[in-house]
């Protein structure tokens, strides 16, 4: 196979799928030591990049579907809402500008005004979002919009996380459940090693990460964030 990895597919996609496995890989590791040989680790580097390649699109999907209720949670798309006139979050005097550049650059759309886009809401958004869409396609150059490609891939990897989530949450719990046993064992055994407390702590916090930091305020912050990158880009385009 001809596998090509670009940064967002390795950085948005694959290490959410490896922060699922790294609890079950860790637990694996503490009960039979022998996999951290090399040819057993060797392996099981193979296994785990097998898994990544399929769960990473299994990742993008779920991200995908959940990220339709995160967009009706916060009213919108972000650059949707940051386009509309009746947004206070995004500078009006920018957004001003915005919509004087759609307007020449995509002249066979109209820029609605404050009142039409309060007439009708529906189509006005149609209208930003079919704006929003041209400006991705115009700026798929990672070298020369950087700053927008980091972006989206913070919201991407963010938001992929949150689609596996759930799937995240139950393998770190048993992998933990997994770990505090092997640990009471090494107690009552008097012989605990400290690589076992160290990688229960891991587990632990990769856990209370799922539970705490995986949220749709965080990924709601990356969201805008590539949103005001994306439309900072009108300039550079016109």
């Amino acid at each position: 196979m001809n596998i090509q990895l670009d940064t967002y597919t390795i950085e948005a996609r694959l290490c959410p799928v490896f922060l699922v496995i790294l609890p079950v890989l860790i637990t694996i590791n503490l009960w039979a030591p022998e996999t951290s040989k090399f040819q057993f680790g060797f392996s099981s580097i193979i296994f785990s990049l097998a898994i990544s390649f399929f769960g990473a699109q299994f990742g993008r999907n779920w991200g995908k579907l959940k990220e339709i209720n995160l967009w009706k949670s916060w009213d919108g798309p972000p650059t949707t809402r940051f386009l509309r006139h009746r947004d206070i979050q995004f500078n009006s005097i920018r957004k001003m500008r915005c919509h004087g550049i759609f307007h020449d650059l995509i002249p066979d759309i109209n820029i609605p005004t404050m009142e039409e886009e309060m007439s009708d809401p529906l189509k006005a958004d149609q209208i930003y979002e079919a704006c929003t869409r041209f400006l991705i396609a115009k700026t798929r150059d990672t070298k020369k919009f950087s700053l927008v490609y980091k972006e989206n891939i913070n919201y991407g990897f963010l938001r992929n996380l949150w689609g596996l989530k759930p799937l995240g949450i139950v393998l770190s719990s048993l992998s933990l459940i997994n770990c505090g046993y092997f640990l009471w064992i090494e107690w009552n055994n008097k012989k605990i090693l400290p690589e076992t407390i160290i990688l229960t702590l891991i587990i632990l916090c990769i856990s209370v990460l799922w539970i705490t930091w995986v949220c749709p305020k965080n990924i709601k912050i990356a969201a805008e964030a590539y949103a005001e990158r994306l439309l900072e880009c009108c300039e550079n385009i016109k």
